[in-house]
């Protein structure tokens, strides 16, 4: 098996899970705050729990790093942590300018359901293979990274934030990085095609309590 039938395996997984990606790319927290409606309260919210998040996926990464097999995977578990280290970094530097001072992450105030995201990132990284943890973030980020960037963008033109660097870092295309995750699943498939279809599904549904948590209570149907 190659790269062009895992391609193919992805696209029609991707596909499957349409409605989860379009739920969060147009979540309402997102609309509101193209409209500036958002309240601050939400957007301090956002950068607190990702304040929890981004600190945590470091870590996940590092360990999917040191357990990479072959030198495509440290290139690609290492590309990984330099950009959440960066991103932790422009997250700090936003969390200064709305007036919060960073703290331990585990002294921040967090909501249950918005870091369970991380919370399986960890799991993912202690027992999942690189090829699955490849596959589900190649389904993930760009969901991530759309919605994320839309947000960033928002912040800029209807409120004038100016530490805005941790939203650009995750801006679309994402194109040869779904290429590069591919290539490293495709050692792995045909496989762990079960597991991959688990993971990338549970991870765009922690995508989606993420955003809703932080928004407020009302819940994206995940199932």
């Amino acid at each position: 098996m190659g790269v062009g039938d895992i391609k193919s395996f992805y696209e029609d997984l991707r596909r499957s899970l349409k409605d989860l990606e379009e739920r969060v790319i147009k979540h309402p927290m997102i609309s509101e705050a193209l409209e500036g409606r958002l309240s601050i309260d939400v957007i301090k919210r956002f950068a607190i729990n990702q304040w929890y998040i981004v600190n945590h996926d470091l870590r996940s990464l590092a360990v999917m790093l040191s357990r990479a097999r072959d030198m495509d995977e440290i290139d690609y578990f290492k590309a990984a942590v330099d950009v959440d280290y960066r991103a932790l970094q422009e997250l700090k530097s936003f969390l200064i300018e709305l007036g919060i001072e960073p703290v331990k992450p585990s002294e921040a105030s967090v909501r249950p359901m918005a870091v369970a995201y991380t919370h399986y990132i960890s799991w993912l990284s202690q027992y999942a293979s690189p090829g699955v943890i490849a596959f589900a973030f190649a389904v993930n980020f760009p969901t991530w990274g759309q919605a994320s960037s839309t947000l960033g963008d928002a912040l800029e033109k209807r409120y004038g934030y100016k530490n805005l660097g941790f939203f650009k870092i995750f801006s679309p295309p994402y194109d040869q990085f779904i290429e590069r995750s591919l290539a490293i699943a495709s050692k792995y498939y045909p496989a762990e095609k079960a597991s991959m279809v688990v993971a990338a599904t549970l991870i765009q549904k922690y995508e989606g309590m993420f955003w809703d948590s932080v928004y407020g209570d009302t819940m994206i149907k995940t199932h």
